[in-house]
């Protein structure tokens, strides 16, 4: 916002400990970095990149569209899933509401296809859009976040992301949305959202947790203190969401 002023230190407080050797907490007013480990080296960002894979799904895609679903999660090992099959009859709000609760890999496939018509030339306009936010330490290579040669953000790109896609009304509605519930000619059922922090942390808004076997656990998060919002980007920790809990739990005034 115009004039806004980044929050001040409170006197005397530490920093916070996050676990992690990549870390930064950035003010959601005016972008400000508050406090900060490595926030430029380039690291797995996993499931965050379907922050980038839904701000594209929302900027192209017609919500009450139904597309053409060839994917199938049942062939789909080893991976968070929606859950689609071929044929399925869903919506367009329904595969982002996929995307981000369940954090599926195949929701993600399916927007991708719907938005570009194929999976290259979806990757194409991820990267293209990050170069247009400034990301200068972000490469994708497929729209889901699953272990890649050259798939790379940083925690600095991430929170930028993160904080231009919480500018949508809809992004926020459905990051903060306990379940959705699915209903088509063929298909009826719940998908849960599985990001901890909505309860654990009060004010918190978890944006989406995200683990591979490179990028461990790498959440990136948001939340509200005393009416100034920050987030928070804490890739590779290995101990949990004990790193965003530490950051949003007072540290800034």
């Amino acid at each position: 916002p115009v004039g806004a002023q980044a929050p001040v230190r409170k006197a005397g407080s530490q920093d916070p400990d996050p676990y992690t050797d990549h870390f930064i907490l950035m003010d959601g007013a005016t972008g400000a970095m508050l406090f900060e480990k490595n926030p430029n080296q380039p690291v797995a960002p996993a499931s965050l990149t379907k922050i980038m894979t839904t701000i594209l799904g929302i900027e192209y895609g017609k919500l009450d569209d139904r597309p053409s679903i060839d994917v199938d999660s049942r062939k789909m090992v080893d991976s968070t899933l929606m859950g689609l099959e071929p044929g399925f009859d869903v919506s367009v709000l329904d595969l982002l509401y996929g995307v981000m609760l369940p954090s599926g890999n195949d929701a993600a496939i399916a927007v991708g296809r719907y938005v570009a018509g194929s999976d290259d030339a979806f990757v194409r306009m991820m990267n293209q859009k990050a170069a247009w936010l400034g990301l200068k330490n972000t490469q994708f290579k497929n729209p889901h976040g699953l272990d890649a040669v050259g798939h790379y953000s940083s925690p600095y790109d991430m929170v930028v992301m993160a904080r231009y896609a919480m500018q949508y009304p809809l992004f926020r509605e459905i990051t903060a949305a306990r379940t959705w519930n699915i209903q088509g000619t063929n298909i009826n059922y719940t998908i849960p959202n599985v990001n901890t922090l909505l309860t654990a942390s009060p004010g918190a808004h978890h944006i989406q947790p995200a683990f591979t076997d490179e990028a461990v656990w790498c959440p990136t998060s948001s939340a509200v203190r005393d009416g100034q919002p920050v987030y928070v980007s804490s890739p590779d920790v290995t101990s949990g969401p004990r790193a965003p809990r530490a950051a949003l739990a007072g540290c800034v005034s």
